[in-house]
């Protein structure tokens, strides 16, 4: 405890208890009477990183007033913030704070600090890529998903514990080891391994259960579905008997609360795996909620609903919203109908990585220059790993992003899913696009509208597509079903194609490495060309180049395509709009051609670029339209910036654009990976609700961390394990997903956007030198902390025209950091840029007049 008279600086802390993963500024005031200053002093947790760790970094709100960053812990309980003297050992200051796990407030959620890598055990999957050279949806993954179990309880009422071992049993049994029904052994783990053909794989363990000290309204909403913090409160909870390093889900099984209106969790699931705080640090894993015993009037079983929540997990998204009129997949796939195990439907069972190439046969129905006429003999698809000559699927490519699907289901005696299927032994066509949020579900059946016999073939009947309106090529698309037997179907596949153009653009993801850049946009500018690290950033107050390269995938030329150019905040999902600039070309058939618009940005903000493709008709004849008009728009939201090393290292404070779509209020979750375990990221909030309409710009942080391998409370294993990182830059991805506001209970998590941000690190440099003598251009760039010349890097002089009051760009040899170069006739100022080499951060100069 600090002693009364040494108290030299007061911290001003928050008044409510702070909640695990949080971060909080802490205003640093000095007595009067004390000639301490800041860099007089270190800040300490004496318990440790349970209680949390401060932050050494300062940001721009540093020189308003001297603050530090408290960056809670993992551990609910009470701590102390010392402030000690560096000359004396002396605590000067010192604070109380409480850590809890337990969250009031409902229009936002606590803000959140993560560093550790956290971009392992994401399971990601795509529908409809537009790839061109592959499946659309083909992956390879072979993976056993671990399931830690745990019990939960509340406040409101305790687990009996005479009945826990029954309890324990019947979740096992639901979940891994199986239940007998019939002659048949039910589970979760048989169901995948079923329906992955062996690829994916269960495994679990159970643990509690754990008392969380709240009632159960202050962990679920009145619809019973879990309110924001509810999973963290469990990983909190459990941390001390589960090693989450073991799992990759964590199934929260909650104690229901008996009386009039027996209270009950809602079943739901994260989509994909969401951000939590446990001993081992940030890590990302999946969360589901599930209630310990269901409604006694609900005829699903555990296995059932388990099944269907663990698809979220695997990012997965509902496919029974909104409602299109017979068109919704319904008891066709396990994510459309949690009810008595179908399979996945052949689009996702793609989308998980469990169909090899070789077994789908694919057409190109968007461009192909003559007719087809095939018969392709489909073996069925619950089996899996056709005989030589069959397959278990065909891809009809209609356009870019835009598939149809065929695959023959019928169900298998010894087999526990697809049993119950609306209809058995038929081909089942679907329509796939990629996921949207409002329109429709991104798996539908064929629309029945069209001439045929719709999406559910038996034998002798067929699906029909005609379009008559270019009378020169009309489309002209049968799928004919025949040879049905139990055993093996045959289809059909004949079309003629329409001479119908396409023009189309890609939409994220660019690559593995790129997941929020679209591969069909490019920012180009002087900068990105002299340096290629610099490729596609945006350049603050300089001139850039929009690149949307438009290709042509129709089977006729399309002439005067019309592409729009806008910009918008940096955003995860909807936000407003600015036209930049609008360009007309022809682009021939199977052509890719690039439409560019000039920009400046503004300073100070960071954007997305947004290319939207006006829906095509061909000039002079209106009713022939383009293939299709869902491959119209593509966007890149993407940054990159230095938090340089200065002693201590700088914390970047940006903001990202958030907004709700839809006309109701509804919630928006962000989920935050990093790449490198060097760095922190800062999120104003996990969750935010928003009005309809309504949009929020969110404060996001970024710093370099080297604290991480210095500071005591770091293992010495950890520190060596880090080392390796301290040369890497630091991927972030930001992903957020919206709560569809018309399911009830609120139970559909969809993707609504992201953004990408590449953060780098370096020694801080400065222009220690900048001027012009004799008509030449001088200047040095050094190192600041020990004021030496750079070494490498490069150099760019921008010269201002001094009639039109354009840029013009002028890259210069650096010899130490030293520089000279001519001044350009008709000038009216020029700045310079330093483009850092390895284990630099960047600097600009100041404006220099040379009028």
């Amino acid at each position: 405890m600090v002693q009364e008279d040494q108290v030299k600086v007061e911290l001003i802390m928050p008044e409510e208890n702070l909640f695990v993963g949080s971060y909080h500024r802490i205003i640093i005031r000095f007595a009067a009477d004390t000639t301490l200053k800041f860099d007089d002093l270190h800040f300490e947790i004496p318990d440790g990183l349970k209680g949390g760790s401060i932050s050494p970094s300062k940001d721009e709100l540093f020189d308003e007033v001297p603050n530090v960053m408290l960056l809670v812990g993992y551990q609910p309980g009470m701590y102390a913030l010392n402030v000690i003297e560096n000359l004396t050992g002396i605590v000067v200051g010192s604070s109380k704070f409480t850590v809890d796990a337990l969250w009031l407030k409902d229009d936002a959620g606590p803000t959140r600090w993560i560093s550790n890598i956290t971009t392992n055990n994401t399971y990601s999957t795509s529908l409809a890529d537009g790839t061109r050279t592959r499946h659309q949806n083909f992956q390879t993954v072979k993976e056993t998903r671990r399931i830690a179990i745990l019990l939960v309880d509340t406040k409101s009422q305790r687990f009996d514990p005479t009945t826990l071992d029954g309890h324990k049993k019947r979740w096992m049994n639901a979940i891994v080891d199986g239940t007998v029904v019939g002659e048949v052994t039910k589970s979760s783990r048989l169901y995948f391994q079923e329906v992955s053909y062996n690829k994916f794989d269960l495994s679990a363990n159970i643990f509690g259960p754990v008392h969380l000290p709240g009632n159960f309204d202050e962990y679920f909403n009145a619809d019973n579905t879990a309110k924001g913090t509810f999973f963290q409160a469990c990983f909190t909870a459990g941390d001390s008997q589960i090693d989450f390093e073991n799992f990759d889900t964590l199934l929260c099984i909650s104690q229901h609360v008996e009386g009039t209106t027996p209270r009950r969790a809602w079943a739901n699931a994260t989509r994909g795996n969401w951000n939590f705080i446990t001993s081992a640090g940030t890590i990302k894993r999946g969360a589901i909620s599930m209630p310990n015993e269901s409604d006694p009037t609900d005829p699903r079983t555990l296995w059932d609903t388990f099944s269907h929540e663990l698809g979220h997990n695997l990012d997965l998204r509902d496919q029974y919203k909104p409602d299109v009129v017979n068109r919704n997949l319904n008891s066709w796939d396990i994510m459309a109908y949690n009810y008595q195990l179908p399979h996945f439907s052949l689009a996702n069972r793609l989308s998980l990585g469990w169909v090899p190439s070789g077994w789908v046969k694919s057409y190109e129905l968007r461009s192909s220059a003559t007719p087809v006429d095939q018969t392709v003999t489909l073996h069925p698809v619950e089996l899996g790993n056709p005989p030589a000559g069959r397959f278990i699927g065909i891809e009809i490519r209609v356009a870019a992003n835009w598939n149809y699907y065929f695959e023959y289901r019928v169900g298998q005696p010894k087999q526990i899913g697809d049993r119950y299927l609306p209809v058995d032994n038929v081909v089942l066509g679907t329509d796939v696009i990629p996921s949207t949020t409002d329109i429709r579900p991104s798996i539908l059946l064929l629309d029945k509208e069209n001439n045929g016999d719709g999406p559910v073939l038996i034998n002798k009947q067929s699906y029909k597509e005609v379009d008559s309106t270019d009378p020169t090529f009309p489309t002209n698309f049968t799928a004919s079903v025949s040879g049905i037997d139990g055993k093996k179907a045959d289809v059909r596949i004949h079309f003629l194609m329409s001479g119908r153009p396409d023009p189309s653009i890609r939409p994220w993801p660019a690559g593995s490495d790129r997941p929020y850049q679209s591969p069909d946009i490019e920012v180009r500018n002087a900068k990105s060309l002299a340096d290629s690290k610099w490729f596609n950033v945006p350049w603050v107050e300089n001139t850039n180049t929009v690149v949307a390269k438009i290709t042509n995938n129709g089977g006729a030329d399309a002439l005067k395509v019309g592409v729009n150019f806008y910009v918008k905040n940096f955003n995860v999902g909807s936000g407003s709009e600015t036209l930049l600039g609008y360009q007309e070309k022809d682009i021939k058939k199977n052509a890719t051609v690039e439409f560019t618009s000039e920009w400046i940005p503004q300073t100070g903000g960071h954007y997305c670029i947004s290319v939207r493709i006006q829906d095509y008709q061909v000039p002079g004849f209106p009713d022939i339209k383009e293939l299709s008009n869902q491959n119209n728009h593509a966007q890149s939201n993407y940054d990159r910036f230095y938090s340089t090393t200065s002693s201590p290292p700088s914390r970047e404070i940006k903001t990202i654009e958030v907004g709700n779509p839809f006309n109701l209020r509804t919630r928006i979750w962000f989920v935050v990976s990093n790449s490198n375990p060097l760095y922190r990221t800062y999120l104003k909030h996990g969750w935010v609700f928003l009005d309809p309409g309504e949009a929020k710009d969110i404060e996001m942080m970024f710093e370099y961390a080297p604290d991480l391998l210095t500071n005591d409370m770091y293992s010495d294993e950890l520190k060596l394990k880090y080392k390796e990182f301290e040369k890497k830059e630091n991927n972030v991805d930001v992903t957020a997903y919206i709560e569809n506001p018309y399911d009830n209970p609120h139970h559909e998590i969809q993707k609504l956007g992201g953004m990408q941000v590449q953060v780098l690190t370096g020694r801080a440099t400065k222009f220690e030198t900048f001027y012009l003598q004799d008509g030449i251009i001088n200047g040095i760039i050094v190192a600041v902390d020990q004021s030496e010349p750079v070494k490498g890097g490069k150099l760019i002089l921008r010269h201002t025209h001094r009639k039109t009051h354009t840029f013009e760009y002028q890259e210069v040899e650096l010899d130490n950091g030293k520089f000279t170069a001519q001044r350009k006739d008709m000038t009216t100022d020029v700045k310079a840029f330093y483009l850092p080499s390895e284990g630099y951060g960047d600097c600009e100069s100041k404006t220099l007049d040379v009028d």
